[in-house]
């Protein structure tokens, strides 16, 4: 991804939930995710993370709850999981220099308090295997080209329940936890339909756990499931009706302050580009800096150093130095040339000294 073209964008044939909501916020942003799907890129550390959390919750049914080590038993589960992931990583030359995954952010935090949600979910765990009818069941939709994969689905008394863990929290803002909610609802109603459809039974119940031990209890309406169908068919249709009709990127792309600075495709992304000053902030002093490159070097121990001229919010030239730049993680550094236009995204920026630190999720790419 670093430095290079874009994949051709493709039809979309099968939506998930998350690809469902980032087709709604922006159109390019979804098409170049399904597109980049189709090929090997650079993993995600907040997802990958995400999947740690959800392999050792499901199985912390399986802990002996008699034995006086129970938290020794889930310190053992989580580090054996991390182990797995991290082979996985290893085949990848995209995904090396991410190890090890202790350093990731947010580590300690997910790993005690799974930790701590596995003992609990052991110490008082009444789910008799029976119960369990899926466990990370992938569910395909050949009616309406949905895919989806639960965390688990329980057989209650009242009838099928869907469980979902997020290792993610609510936020303190009462609007933008109702937002959260909301979207955590939407992928419940999501489920119910290609559950309904694979299993010919509808589920009755929704639950979202939190690792704070908050519970989201969702109701399923099954005809609000039947709308949200019909509004996602749509949605996919408009997508690859515009797909096949051939129009630019800049048709395709929805600016939102809120969402384009997280997006991982914003450093091709005009429009994104058109409507912010330099630098913009992004996440805990994350940002991005685009100028015209002035200098490039690199060592032999594979560390570069990059020098920009960027123009500021009152269009005055500013020289940024970038440092700490591992060729490992950005192999591609030596194509750049002086004069070369350069944007950079995800960066620590220190507005002071005017310098730019890469962290984990950083990019560069070259405007062409």
């Amino acid at each position: 991804m670093k430095l290079q073209p874009l994949p051709k964008l493709q039809p979309i044939t099968k939506l998930s939930p998350t690809m469902f909501t980032s087709l709604k916020q922006c159109q390019l942003r979804a098409g170049l995710r399904n597109a980049r799907a189709q090929q090997t890129t650079r993993s995600s550390t907040a997802a990958l993370l995400g999947t740690i959390v959800h392999r050792v919750l499901e199985n912390a049914r399986f802990l002996n709850r008699n034995d006086k080590g129970l938290r020794t038993q889930a310190e053992k589960m989580w580090e054996d999981t991390v182990g797995e992931v991290e082979k996985q990583l290893r085949t990848s030359p995209l995904d090396e220099f991410l190890l090890p995954i202790s350093r990731w952010k947010k580590y300690n935090l997910l790993r005690e308090r799974t930790i701590r949600r596995c003992k609990e979910i052991a110490s008082g765990h009444v789910i008799s295997e029976n119960q369990v009818v899926a466990s990370e069941r992938k569910f395909d939709s050949i009616k309406y080209g949905f895919t989806g994969k639960p965390d688990l689905i329980l057989r209650r008394e009242k009838g099928l329940v869907i469980i979902d863990y997020k290792s993610g929290e609510l936020p303190d803002d009462p609007e933008n936890r109702e937002e959260k909610i909301a979207l955590w609802q939407q992928q419940v109603l999501f489920y119910a339909a290609i559950i309904k459809e694979e299993l010919g039974e509808w589920p009755v119940d929704g639950e979202i756990r939190l690792l704070n031990n908050e519970v989201i209890h969702i109701h399923i309406d099954q005809q609000k499931s039947k709308a949200l169908t019909q509004e996602i068919q749509a949605v996919k249709a408009n997508y690859n009706d515009k797909i096949a009709a051939g129009v630019s990127h800049s048709e395709l792309a929805q600016y939102s302050e809120d969402n384009c600075v997280f997006c991982e495709y914003k450093g091709t992304c005009n429009t994104f580009w058109q409507n912010n000053p330099q630098p913009i902030p992004g996440t805990d002093k994350y940002g991005c800096l685009i100028g015209k490159v002035k200098n490039v070097t690199t060592t032999e121990r594979g560390n570069g150093r990059l020098v920009i001229d960027s123009e500021s919010t009152n269009e005055a030239s500013q020289q940024w130095e970038i440092i700490n730049l591992l060729i490992k993680q950005f192999e591609n550094l030596k194509e750049l040339k002086q004069g070369d236009f350069a944007r950079l995204i995800d960066f620590l920026i220190d507005s002071e000294s005017c310098q730019a630190k890469p962290i984990q999720t950083s990019v560069i790419w070259k405007v062409p």
